[in-house]
């Protein structure tokens, strides 16, 4: 037996990496949009983090960029003392259709957008029905 200690060495410890940003996260810093990048799913697809405020704001943004229908849109809780949670899931459909038209292997650009809210008092966000109609059923269904 040695009379010193084991030393852990830093390379077994394990490592807090911010995730990369996508390339939605990417364009919408180039445009000055502040969000948060949030780790891929686990399907891979793009999670951006965004405040409640600046919700319709990022959306018609992103509708400008190619995003023009909203797949689904819902809420979850997080659980006892944590956030409550809207997300909403882009896709960019009239390129895709020209897209698969050139090439039926082209993929489809999706992002969903998380709005994490406070439970704390009386927790709403703005809604984004003005910008995509399917949201109006689904906006109402997260609030019940």
């Amino acid at each position: 037996m040695s009379a010193t200690p084991d030393k852990t060495s830093k390379s077994d410890s394990p490592v807090v990496t911010a995730p990369q940003p996508g390339p939605v996260s990417q364009w919408l810093t180039q445009q000055g949009f502040d969000h948060e990048a949030l780790e891929p799913d686990h399907l891979n697809i793009e999670q951006i983090g965004i405040e409640s405020l600046f919700l319709p704001v990022i959306a018609a943004a992103l509708k400008s960029h190619g995003f023009d229908y909203l797949q689904c849109q819902g809420g979850y809780d997080e659980g006892p003392g944590e956030q409550l949670v809207c997300f909403y899931h882009l896709l960019a459909m009239a390129e895709q259709v020209e897209a698969m038209a050139a090439d039926p292997s082209a993929k489809l650009r999706e992002v969903r957008i998380k709005v994490f809210l406070n439970r704390e008092g009386t927790p709403s966000l703005p809604s984004i029905y003005g910008l995509f109609r399917g949201a109006d059923w689904q906006e109402r269904e997260t609030f019940d």
